[in-house]
């Protein structure tokens, strides 16, 4: 037994309790469990924004922020998740887009209120 949980596999259909173990996993630390995941239920629901969150934040979490800038691009536009957009903007600076990331999370504050964590963590 090596102490890690087994590995999640919902069935075809339930994307809520799928995700739930794919952030269950961000929060071990287990990123490529998160990805291979969020990753399935896509492909079942291309236009979930929670699950693009995870996949997002999963590869981010593996320092694969430019493979991440897509995934969280498509869910930012749909405009409708601010910890997505925000994610986004994340990935952005990550890649050294500072200006884009700006712009990104300006329209996000247009549109709602300011997500905190993300200033604090980009030192904006």
């Amino acid at each position: 037994m090596t102490g890690r949980p087994p590995v999640f596999d919902a069935p075809t259909g339930n994307a809520e309790q799928a995700l739930h173990a794919a952030i269950l996993a961000l929060q071990g630390q287990r990123p490529d469990e998160a990805e291979r995941i969020a990753a399935a239920v896509l492909k079942r629901e291309p236009l979930h924004p929670v699950a693009a969150g995870i996949l997002g934040r999963a590869m981010m979490l593996q320092n694969r922020a430019a493979e991440a800038i897509p995934v969280l691009e498509q869910a930012a536009r749909r405009g409708n998740d601010s910890a997505v957009e925000t994610q986004f903007a994340d990935a952005l600076v990550a890649t050294g887009r500072r200006d884009e990331a700006l712009a990104q999370l300006r329209r996000t504050m247009a549109r709602r209120p300011a997500f905190l964590p993300s200033f604090l963590l980009q030192g904006i």
